[in-house]
């Protein structure tokens, strides 16, 4: 299990199953096919921080296909990948590092 708490942290591996992420104070779990925010009503909150306006279609650009939505609450959940797919987990978490380090640097 490993930490990253920035795109260099991250360099050049592939996320795993139970590695963490801390993202602009969001802390993440890495789920089989999905990031977990370790605060549950917080899981879908990187987007809005973000200002991703569609969390959806910015997984779809990172996963290379359409991520499947959590039927019993949608609406706060990480968009979830295919099983096992951690490449796809890691360009999205590379993808909101670059964001994050962005944001960081206009505040």
């Amino acid at each position: 299990m490993k930490n990253y708490s920035s795109h260099e942290d991250l360099g050049d591996n592939i996320l795993e199953h139970m590695d963490s992420l801390e993202i602009l104070g969001f802390s993440y779990i890495v789920y089989q096919d999905t990031l977990l925010c370790k605060n549950a009503d917080q899981n879908d909150s990187i987007f809005r921080t973000l200002k991703i306006n569609d969390k959806y279609v910015f997984c779809e650009e990172c996963f290379g296909y359409l991520p499947r939505r959590n039927s019993s609450s949608p609406n706060d959940q990480f968009p979830i990948c295919n099983k096992n797919d951690f490449h796809a987990l890691t360009k999205v978490a590379r993808k909101l590092f670059e964001l994050a380090e962005e944001v960081q640097l206009v505040v």
